[in-house]
């Protein structure tokens, strides 16, 4: 494992023969009113961003906040906000692929997201994810949200669990966290 120093987020880097990743971004931010607003879908989206799975990962294409194995799906709401893969063609050819929120709610209202030469691969591939987490899964996020008394701290890295391995909620004084878990394709290519 490396460890580097970039943009203020301290990022350890794993490397395998298919993807190169991150498994862990941290930033320490002033704070300003508290913590909380540091839960907020677009500040996961920014982590999963840093992290770099979506990017390296080709058969992730979002991620789903889910409940850990000691909590009950009730406590999420009824809907689902969704971090969904966005792959777009520049006009020099290149392809940028990014984390993009995406409140998914009542799509008459929030239209799953449209940008010129952007596509979402979630909109059009077949995908299976978990509702918690309890079993076998690869490249779920945990994030990690700390007050301390004059800076927030967040931290997201990624999880896997094995065949019969379940994932609690932590409990850290002072820190809040959430789990996300991927929608994989289930297209055999």
């Amino acid at each position: 494992m490396k460890t580097a120093l970039l943009f203020f987020i301290h990022i350890t880097h794993i490397v395998s023969n298919v993807s190169c990743y991150f498994t862990l971004v941290s930033r320490e931010i002033a704070k300003k009113n508290g913590c909380n607003g540091y839960k907020a879908l677009k500040h996961v989206t920014d982590a999963i961003n840093h992290l770099g799975v979506l990017k390296s990962v080709q058969k992730v294409y979002a991620y789903e906040k889910i409940v850990y194995s000691n909590q009950h799906r009730a406590e999420l709401r009824g809907y689902s906000d969704l971090i969904l893969k966005e792959r777009c063609t520049l006009d020099t050819g290149e392809i940028l692929v990014s984390a993009r929120p995406w409140y998914s709610g009542n799509e008459n209202i929030n239209p799953p997201p449209k940008k010129d030469n952007c596509i979402y691969p979630f909109n059009e591939m077949s995908t299976s994810g978990i509702s918690q987490a309890v079993g076998e899964m690869d490249y779920l996020v945990e994030y990690k949200v700390c007050e301390k008394p004059t800076t927030c701290t967040i931290t997201a890295y990624v999880v896997s669990l094995r065949t019969g391995e379940e994932r609690t909620l932590p409990i850290e004084r002072g820190c809040d966290f959430s789990i996300y878990a991927p929608y994989i394709s289930t297209d055999p290519s």
